[in-house]
């Protein structure tokens, strides 16, 4: 595919797109242009949905800035160049002003969240600043304490040398005339370190202030938000995975702050990459638990087993326990909400590790989609199987359980037709 064909994709700008909006898109633009692929492609690569990925260089909706971020890295890169902080800068003012010029509870939600980053940086900034000036304040009074100590000693030497030979106390007058000057040129240094450091204190106050407020801001205006409906991701009939990762908060706890932001972000990519290949779109990835969604039961019960195997670190697997359920779900905020989800999410609870539970009516589904032998029904079901829907996927009843908001659960476990040949 030949780069005007790949221009040739984007739809046309709208004459009333407002004209903030019209700067960052057509940065965006030009950044696709550069990197040489088609929008279907880098959400591939990115394992991003390509559905809400195409709506960027369109128009129709302003990316987060991580997205702005991670293209123009993926564009130097591309060039065999590296990304150098002033080359953010235009494209950071762009995405802020278009950001505001949406004029809607999800722009802002952006704004505050870009305004609270930059916050949180110049507080962690200010953090380290205090903690210099203060090591650099402690240095400056032990060695004035030093002077001064040397400073009285040769004192008393000049006194008792004035007693016993007064002709040689002039070399010892100029010495302590010099430790006398840099006893004031410190003591000046340690009052001037001490107001900087007052003032550094202050300003860390301030920024902390304002993190609280924007805290504060972000969370009415999510809460304003919870009435209308996010454009992200589509209502109706979905099939959802949800999976949760064993002992996530002990793992946790157990990390450096970095280890664990890459352990979250491997996490993250590893689902989305699954979800993308096997037509899926990843919700959101937080908190230990993944949701996935998928058009059908068959692609929802693919993703859910190759995530049993594909999630690892090092060589490592993450231990994860899976739910799937089907039905409707109302797509809001980025998210999807609804009994289903709430059944999946029951079922990955009470899942054992490494293993995915499915509902009845995603046993029949699969069973439909898949062609095989309708699924028997009844108390004497679990007494036999397990049930091979097709050639690829076997469903073994399992005892009913009571779980909590859903009453008595039959849940089914969801295998590889393989792992019982």
């Amino acid at each position: 595919m030949t780069q005007a064909d790949r221009q040739s994709m984007l739809q046309p700008l709208s004459d009333d797109l407002p004209s903030d909006v019209r700067a960052i898109t057509e940065n965006l633009r030009t950044l696709f242009a550069s990197l040489g692929v088609s929008v279907r492609r880098y959400s591939a690569r990115r394992s991003r949905d390509p559905g809400s990925v195409s709506r960027f260089p369109n128009g129709s909706r302003t990316p987060p800035w991580e997205f702005v971020l991670d293209l123009a890295r993926d564009v130097a890169s591309h060039r065999g160049q590296v990304l150098q902080p002033e080359a953010l800068e235009l494209p950071r003012r762009q995405h802020r002003q278009a950001l505001s010029a949406r004029s809607s509870p999800a722009g802002l939600t952006h704004v505050l969240q870009d305004q609270l980053a930059s916050a949180d940086e110049q507080a962690r900034h200010a953090a380290i600043q205090i903690q210099a000036l203060t090591e650099m304040l402690q240095d400056r009074q032990r060695l004035l304490l030093d002077l001064e100590l040397q400073l009285r000693r040769l004192e008393g030497r000049t006194a008792i040398q004035r007693i016993a030979d007064e002709s040689s106390t002039a070399a010892l007058r100029v010495e302590r005339e010099a430790f006398q000057d840099e006893c004031e040129r410190l003591r000046q240094e340690v009052a001037a370190l001490r107001e900087e450091l007052s003032r550094a204190k202050q300003r860390a106050v301030e920024l902390e202030d304002r993190c609280d407020r924007l805290e504060g801001e972000m969370v009415a205006v999510e809460r304003s938000r919870q009435a209308a409906p996010s454009d992200d991701v589509e209502s109706g009939t979905r099939a959802v995975c949800v999976a949760e990762v064993q002992e996530f908060t002990r793992l946790m706890r157990r990390m450096e702050l970095a280890d664990a932001a890459e352990f979250v972000a491997t996490i993250k990519s590893i689902c989305g990459s699954v979800a993308a290949e096997l037509g899926g779109a990843l919700i959101r990835a937080g908190r230990g638990q993944i949701l996935i969604a998928s058009d059908s039961a068959t692609g929802a019960a693919d993703i859910a087993l190759r995530l049993v195997d594909a999630l690892e670190i090092d060589g490592e697997p993450i231990r994860v326990q899976i739910g799937l359920a089907i039905g409707e779900v109302v797509g809001r905020q980025g998210d999807l909400i609804g009994l289903t989800t709430e059944v999946a999410a029951s079922l990955a609870d009470i899942a054992p590790k490494g293993v995915v539970l499915v509902d009845g009516e995603f046993a029949t589904s699969l069973e439909q989609a898949e062609g095989g032998e309708p699924l028997p029904a009844g108390p004497e079901v679990h007494r036999d199987g397990p049930f091979p829907t097709s050639a690829r996927f076997v469903l073994q009843p399992m005892w009913r359980r009571p779980v909590r908001g859903l009453g008595l659960v039959e849940p089914w476990r969801l295998t590889r037709l393989a792992a019982h040949s």
